[in-house]
């Protein structure tokens, strides 16, 4: 199959869950055999430059160009900001009809588009007869994250753009996907059911399958017998990283020098402050060492040098309509997880088996979590190797890439 993926992602590299599982799904694809081009109408830019140079290119197998060739979406003022996207937009659909000429079997896949940049892909598709699909992994975040959302007339305007085109795109798509249980129920009130997916987070355990890596940390930041606690990931108010700061401040007391907090991301910006003044008024700087953004290349060697990884998540909508994409990473790299029981994680995963569950935002639980581990390394190497094996048969990008294809194939065939 030919394949367009169109998507508002940092690309390769990105500081989010979206670029990741973006990236996931367009490779599962290409393992499958397909031809798979990835449009990116605008590079958000939330990611350092020296790290994405490039506009256009293949990587692993996935042809991607930037139609906007620059990052940000935004430029000054709400006209011009239109104008911009719109220019975008009429690219972006110039480029779908280069790119499906002469294919067979073209198939257009939109990744949790809005209205404005949604619906004239659709149009197009429905013109040209391009089977098209739409997968949603989150709830649009300006409707709830409110720790960071500022009331602008732009930002209404763009809460408004999302809520129009989550009523009205997956009326016209002829297939869905949805990373949660919750996202699946709300879009089976909307259309029929036949047609929606649930498609878990993807990851390449192969990449993730590297020998426990002491040297990577302890040679950089002198972490000789010391217990190494991990997160990887970003700083909305949803993540939950002030509970695991608070969790480790805990922990540290009883366990003194002997344990580190290592803590991998550095977006949004606002978030990222507010971790470090936490960090600095616990008094406990000295044991969490902060890394800041790091590229995917080196996220498996950071796992493999952990003790323990763990996602803190919120109790929040945002985290029951979604799925942590960190967390199949984590498991993959062999390493005993923590997570919070919140979302659709509990039915894949299984407590102190191939995981540990916490109770969401109680700062008091994770840290005996936490501690748990530290006092049972049999256990806690148990559950690192059963988490790995649940990764391989649940989250590889290569199943779940076959049961994508799968589920594509069924629709594109049906009458």
């Amino acid at each position: 199959m030919n394949i367009i993926v169109v998507a508002n992602v940092d690309f390769p590299e990105g500081s989010g869950g979206d670029t990741k599982r973006v990236r996931m799904i367009c490779k599962g694809l290409v393992n499958r055999g397909n031809r798979v081009f990835l449009i990116v109408p605008f590079m958000p830019g939330n990611t350092p430059y020296a790290i994405n140079r490039q506009f256009s290119g293949v990587v692993d197998g996935i042809y991607f160009k930037c139609m906007s060739g620059c990052y940000g979406a935004m430029v000054n003022g709400l006209i011009r900001t239109l104008f911009n996207k719109i220019s975008i937009v009429l690219k972006t659909m110039k480029e779908i009809g280069q790119v499906t000429r002469g294919q067979n079997s073209n198939i257009l896949l939109l990744y949790n588009l809005t209205f404005y940049d949604g619906f004239p892909l659709l149009i197009l598709a429905k013109i040209k007869k391009i089977f098209i699909a739409i997968e949603y992994c989150e709830l649009r975040f300006v409707s709830f994250e409110k720790e960071y959302y500022k009331k602008t007339l732009r930002n209404f305007f763009l809460n408004l753009n999302c809520k129009i085109g989550d009523f009205l795109l997956p009326r016209y798509v002829d297939a869905i996907f949805v990373i949660s249980n919750y996202l699946y129920n709300k879009f089976a009130n909307k259309v029929n059911p036949k047609k929606i997916s649930i498609l878990p987070p993807l990851v390449d355990t192969r990449q993730f399958y590297v020998e426990k890596q002491n040297s990577y940390l302890t040679n950089r930041y002198r972490l000789e017998h010391c217990k190494i606690i991990t997160y990887c990931g970003t700083f909305w108010a949803n993540e939950g990283v002030n509970y695991l700061i608070e969790a480790f401040a805990q922990v540290r007391k009883r366990y003194s020098d002997s344990i580190k907090l290592i803590i991998v991301g550095s977006y949004p910006q606002e978030g990222y402050g507010k971790i470090k003044e936490m960090v600095t008024n616990l008094n406990i700087g000295d044991e969490v060492i902060l890394l800041g953004f790091k590229p995917a290349n080196e996220i498996p060697y950071i796992l493999a040098s952990s003790d323990i990884l763990v996602a803190p998540k919120a109790n929040s909508i945002l985290n029951i309509a979604g799925f942590p994409t960190k967390l199949p990473e984590y498991l993959a790299s062999g390493v005993p997880t923590i997570v919070s029981k919140v979302g659709d994680i509990q039915d894949y995963a299984t407590n102190e088996k191939d995981i540990l569950f916490c109770i969401p935002g109680d700062s008091q639980d994770l840290a005996q979590k936490i501690e748990f581990l530290l006092e049972n390394p049999d256990l806690a190497k148990e559950i690192g190797t059963n988490g790995r094996r649940l990764a391989i048969e649940r989250f590889d990008i290569d199943k779940v890439g076959e049961q994508m294809v799968t589920f594509l194939q069924g629709i594109v065939s049906e009458p």
